[in-house]
């Protein structure tokens, strides 16, 4: 099941950087790059499938990117990335998924128990970490945080 999210899910990677709009954008393409085939896309972190991270669109400092199941069959979730000049330097934000698939476990095939679980994001939070792993790795003082839902 596919939901478009009402309003952007919260958990994602926001933060500023020395580095430029087009560097830091290639960074976050190359980091996606580096990403693939790597990633399981179970909530609980066990192997389930390889997933890949895919830029699906980009221009400029803003990108958008689908994480997609191990055989290119659907998307497990969507999210966009936005690099903005500012005064104080390259404004980051990574993430607030836009759509997203789910899964519950269910008795007998039929009957739904337990909470729904977002499916790829597992593989979406080991994303946004090797994000900012890549920026502060090409810009020590980049002051970069990773939200969480509360």
């Amino acid at each position: 099941m596919e939901t478009e999210a009402s309003a952007p899910a919260s958990l994602r990677l926001k933060g500023i950087t020395a580095l430029g709009v087009e560097e830091t954008a290639e960074l976050l393409k190359n980091t996606a790059d580096d990403a693939k085939g790597g990633a399981s896309s179970s909530t609980s972190g066990a192997t389930k499938k390889k997933t890949k991270v895919r830029v699906v669109w980009s221009q400029g400092g803003t990108l958008e990117f689908a994480i997609d199941s191990g055989r290119d069959l659907f998307s497990l979730c969507t999210f966009s990335a936005d690099a903005v000049a500012t005064p104080a330097g390259t404004e980051v934000r990574v993430g607030g998924l836009e759509t997203y698939r789910t899964e519950q476990e269910t008795v007998l095939g039929l009957i739904r128990v337990g909470p729904e679980t977002i499916t790829g994001l597992a593989p979406y939070r080991r994303f946004l970490e090797a994000c900012a792993q890549a920026i502060k790795a090409r810009d020590a003082s980049a002051r970069l945080v990773i939200e969480q839902p509360e």
